[in-house]
């Protein structure tokens, strides 16, 4: 995301695609909690951004912020506040941390789904964990406080890939995104947002399991 130029004739982004709908939006939590469409809705939500819009004139030298989307969602999740640190001029870099996200579909359509892993709590026979349902459904907050709280020690004690390993990876993947935008390194569609940013000092945030990754 970043400050745009005239996007006259052109058409305001979904929050999520028909294809992300059914890629990337199933798997982030749908699939575990055994009902897949529950973000379906989003791809009837527009943004305030246009994909592909033209660099604002003149932009140079604009302030960069990397962003890392919660624990199995995907790179537009904070879509929202992204936007609004675009229209004070930042440019924000997302990152999708494939494997470990929602099933990420590449330009050239090739969708790498989410590792199977990841969820290593879910049951033997297919069906969702009643802990991790518990953690995001229970009425109360103290149950789904002690259910989430089951599922991290569960997590722990089987050395699972969020629990122990994911952390080492997402830290590479920032450090390598911000390496190769600052050498230039970039497909040349996006080489002018490259060169129009200031990778020598740049500010980090994230959600969640990212969030974890901008304090690493």
């Amino acid at each position: 995301w970043y400050p745009a130029g005239d996007v006259t004739g052109m058409r305001r982004r979904p929050y999520l695609t028909k294809e992300e709908a059914k890629t990337s939006a199933r798997s982030i939590l749908g699939n575990a909690l055994g009902f897949p469409p529950l973000f379906d809705h989003l791809r009837h939500v527009t943004t305030n951004a246009y994909e592909d819009a033209p660099l604002m004139p003149g932009a140079h030298n604009l302030p960069v912020l990397f962003f890392s989307h919660g624990y199995t969602s995907f790179l537009a999740q904070n879509s929202a506040l992204v936007e609004e640190l675009a229209s004070h001029g930042y440019m924000i870099v997302s990152i999708q941390h494939t494997g470990d996200s929602g099933a990420t579909r590449f330009p050239n359509g090739d969708i790498i789904p989410m590792e199977p892993i990841v969820w290593s709590t879910k049951r033997a026979d297919g069906k969702p964990d009643p802990l991790l349902v518990k953690g995001v459904t229970a009425d109360d907050p103290g149950d789904r406080l002690d259910a989430t709280l089951a599922v991290r020690a569960n997590a722990v004690k089987t050395n699972d890939r969020i629990g122990m390993r994911s952390a080492a990876m997402w830290l590479a993947d920032r450090l390598f995104v911000h390496d190769q935008l600052q050498k230039g390194i970039v497909p040349a569609a996006i080489a002018p947002l490259a060169a129009a940013g200031n990778f020598t000092k740049v500010g980090e945030f994230g959600m969640s399991f990212g969030g974890a990754t901008t304090g690493a």
